[in-house]
């Protein structure tokens, strides 16, 4: 799990082994400079504003973000927290795990959840969802076998 902590104005402090191999940087590539500096996430302003109202409220944050690790995208979860020194945010450290794979294979599972496994098309669960969801009514399938 690749651990970091920042101060407020977002810059980092420190890293650790598996964020360094992970991102292949060295320590002091990193300390002293931002996400944004280093040009780690693919969407920078939502990693950017989370990380302000953290700094802001105090309030811990998850989410799910894209990165670029060298040379590839890739989806992480992150954890971030504050860091207090007297009552005061001083900065906040934060612990990410790469969920490409996994990511991958929700997404394929909920795939096969919603299709039909010899057409392709939206299995009746799926198309009734969806048809009651835009029309705000419910809906009534028929289904034949043809070929008997």
């Amino acid at each position: 799990m690749g651990v970091f902590w920042k101060d407020r104005q977002r810059n980092f402090l420190g890293a650790n082994q598996y964020f360094l191999d992970y991102y292949g940087l060295t320590l002091p590539e990193v300390i002293g400079h931002n996400d944004d500096e280093l040009g780690l996430n693919v969407h920078p302003e939502n990693f950017q504003e989370s990380e302000m109202q953290l700094l802001e409220d105090g309030v811990p944050v998850k989410e799910r973000g894209k990165t670029r690790s060298r040379g590839r995208i890739r989806e992480i979860m992150i954890l971030k927290a504050p860091v207090y020194d007297q009552d005061q945010i001083v900065g906040l450290i934060g612990f990410f795990m790469d969920i490409t794979n996994t990511s991958k294979q929700i997404n394929r599972l909920e795939n096969e959840a919603a299709r039909d496994d010899l057409t392709s098309l939206k299995n009746r669960h799926n198309f009734a969802r969806d048809f009651n969801y835009l029309t705000g009514k419910p809906i009534l399938a028929m289904m034949l076998d043809v070929d008997h």
